[in-house]
């Protein structure tokens, strides 16, 4: 696997002998462009930044939203009818699995840059020659991973709770990851 290309400076003059102190002979330096994938290493850093917290970061909200289905579904299941056929546990699902999306979202890009700058690190990150969507599509797409994740796993746990019913699968998918991209930027923001 190659490494990232990073700039590469060529001097117009042949040899250093050549160089001189003047401005006006001094040679001219040229940056030849270097390989745009800046924005997939500053992702794979903000990926990795949850990821290596996975347990406070994915685990924990998956967990909060099955004590949660399971208290208020315990408690109001017998008490409240939703709709004819459908349980009141079953009707929660979709509304844990998005709000634990849309909070996830939020939190990992509201989060990010202050952390960076407590940290001290968000210097070097300013240092590199990223352009702002590159830095926007890093940051939110870290944050839609996030969201995605924890959906995922709020979904998977509450199978054992609830039958899944889906009538539009693809619909599902896309205000997920419509709602996690929003999210996202509401957190670049805040």
């Amino acid at each position: 696997m190659s490494q990232p290309e990073s700039v590469v400076v060529v001097e117009t003059t042949a040899t250093v002998a050549e160089r001189s102190p003047n401005p006006r002979t001094t040679p001219r330096l040229h940056a030849l462009p270097a390989a745009n994938d800046g924005w997939k290493m500053l992702l794979k850093k903000e990926v990795l930044r949850f990821w290596r917290v996975s347990f406070q970061t994915i685990a924990a909200p998956v967990l909060t939203a099955v004590l949660y289905l399971l208290i208020f579904g315990h408690v109001l299941s017998d008490r409240v009818q939703v709709y004819p056929g459908v349980s009141y546990v079953a009707f929660l699902v979709p509304g844990l699995v998005m709000m634990s999306m849309l909070q996830n979202a939020f939190a990992n890009s509201a989060s990010s840059l202050v952390q960076s700058k407590i940290m001290g690190n968000l210097v070097f990150t300013l240092l590199t020659p990223l352009s702002a969507w590159q830095w926007f599509v890093a940051y939110v797409g870290a944050a839609i991973a996030r969201g995605l994740l924890v959906g995922l796993g709020v979904y998977l746990v509450t199978l054992f709770y609830a039958a899944p019913q889906a009538a539009a699968p693809l619909w599902i998918f896309a205000f997920a990851l419509l709602g996690s991209g929003l999210m996202g930027v509401l957190g670049l923001l805040a």
